[in-house]
């Protein structure tokens, strides 16, 4: 697989991101970054409207980005 030379493409485990988001699916990697993952548009849409600041969104190729996503204020990544 080659890297893609789109820094918003995860598109390997050699990613600069790929590691840090393995770690949140574990208990002492989220304790470790002080940060935690949420997945579903729905959840995170209600994260922040509770006031929690989203850092960045990631999702599958395969998916699509949502208007209310594309009007947020955080990094948007695609994983492939």
């Amino acid at each position: 697989m080659t890297e893609s030379t789109n820094p918003n493409i995860i598109d390997s485990l050699n990613h600069p991101l790929a590691q840090p988001i393995r770690k949140l699916l574990t208990r002492s990697g989220r304790q470790e970054l002080n940060k935690i993952l949420i997945d579903d548009e729905e959840n995170i849409l209600e994260a922040q409207q509770a006031g929690v600041k989203l850092e960045s969104v990631y999702f599958a190729g395969e998916n699509r980005i949502s208007e209310n996503f594309k009007k947020a204020d955080f990094k948007i990544y695609t994983y492939s």
